[in-house]
């Protein structure tokens, strides 16, 4: 596996990795590796999500329950009745 030095990282940067790392009970490395792979996984070109697994479930819950109407409008009215 390779290893990735980060020079010049914020404390503030380093300190919400830390926390971040600490509650999700990974060490600091394993939490970087974490959120970087995550990310290009999803906005790079590691490996594009399989949006199939979603198509799947969606159409599962229209099955069971039915097509449900778009609350657009009425989160847009109730946004602007504030």
């Amino acid at each position: 596996m390779a290893t990735l030095q980060i020079r010049n990282l914020s404390d503030d940067t380093y300190e919400v990795l830390k926390a971040r790392a600490k509650s999700d009970r990974r060490s600091l490395q394993q939490e970087a590796a974490w959120l970087l792979e995550t990310m290009l996984s999803f906005h790079g070109t590691l490996r594009r999500p399989d949006w199939r697994l979603v198509d799947e479930v969606r159409e599962r819950m229209a099955r069971r329950y039915g097509t449900l109407p778009n609350s657009t409008p009425l989160i847009r009215r109730m946004r602007d009745e504030r």
